[in-house]
């Protein structure tokens, strides 16, 4: 179908529907791309039209968003356009690595707008900035002072501080999340001492370390995260943990290899106090 076929598709159904006044923003007919966004909408009693879901199959939804449509999501341009346009929405929550994507959406009258928490302490903010644009500003203020709160308890657990190494697995090659990506603030805030602290990244949130640095900076915690294709993550998990690069390490001595495949250091949760929780009683042994 063509961009002009598509345009005309959406401007009929929006001649039926009308777009959402700034008043009744929370009427709107709502996609959500990622987890954080779906999940935001859902906790402020917004129930959006589909959500973004990613081929690798771990991302989390609350209850709330049971029987949702689903569509699948591919990089770099995010929900097809066909799909996305029979869906009739009148905004879309997107993130930076869907960027690509945007042009698409809105040359066919689709509104966009992005959240993407990158570190545990902007998901308040971004709860709040959500609740803005659909028109549930109290009930977002409300949640995200809770978030603080809960974050704060969570945080305030930390009785230990070991050095940890991050790792994302892309096949038998690994990249090191950096101090200003998701997953290394999840582990900061959790109380680890992040092993990449003050070297370079790579590309933004990740770094290559050698394996001579790894071994040198001895972490007392390896967690690894593969990333690939669902048939391909049990192989590369496999390989993470027990990988002959990292045999002397204190890590490695001491058995302290993890293998985390749910996602939750890779996305921004909306329950980020949850996260830090687990990363404490899973991996670091803290609280």
């Amino acid at each position: 179908m063509s961009r002009r076929l598509l345009a005309a598709l959406l401007a009929s159904l929006l001649l039926v529907a009308g777009f959402a006044s700034a008043a009744g923003a929370a009427t709107q007919r709502i996609a959500a791309l990622t987890p954080f966004t779906a999940n935001t909408l859902s906790l402020l009693g917004v129930k959006p039209v589909a959500i973004g879901e990613t081929l690798g199959g771990h991302d989390k939804f609350v209850n709330g968003l049971k029987g949702v449509e689903r569509m699948t999501l591919a990089h770099p341009l995010g929900p097809n356009i066909e799909e996305l346009a029979l869906l009739n929405p009148q905004l879309v929550l997107s993130a930076p690595v869907w960027a690509k994507g945007n042009a698409a959406m809105k040359e066919i009258g689709i509104r966009v707008a992005e959240s993407d928490p990158q570190s545990v302490a902007d998901v308040p903010r971004q709860t709040e900035f959500i609740g803005q644009i659909v028109g549930k500003s109290a009930q977002a203020k409300k949640l995200a002072n809770t978030q603080r709160e809960r974050i704060k308890v969570a945080k305030s657990r930390a009785r230990r501080h070991p050095t940890v190494l991050l790792v994302l697995g892309l096949g038998r090659s690994v990249q090191a999340f950096m101090p200003d990506s998701w997953g290394g603030d999840v582990i900061t805030q959790a109380g680890g001492r992040l092993l990449t602290a003050g070297l370079p990244s790579l590309s933004e949130g990740f770094g290559k370390l050698s394996d001579e640095i790894i071994v040198e900076r001895n972490p007392d915690i390896i967690i690894a995260v593969p990333h690939g294709t669902p048939s391909n993550i049990p192989k590369i998990a496999k390989y993470l943990a027990s990988n002959p690069a990292w045999k002397n390490t204190k890590a490695a001595k001491n058995r302290r290899i993890y293998i985390s495949t749910d996602n939750s250091l890779l996305q921004a949760w909306t329950s980020s106090a949850q996260s830090i929780a687990d990363v404490q009683t899973k991996y670091l042994k803290n609280r």
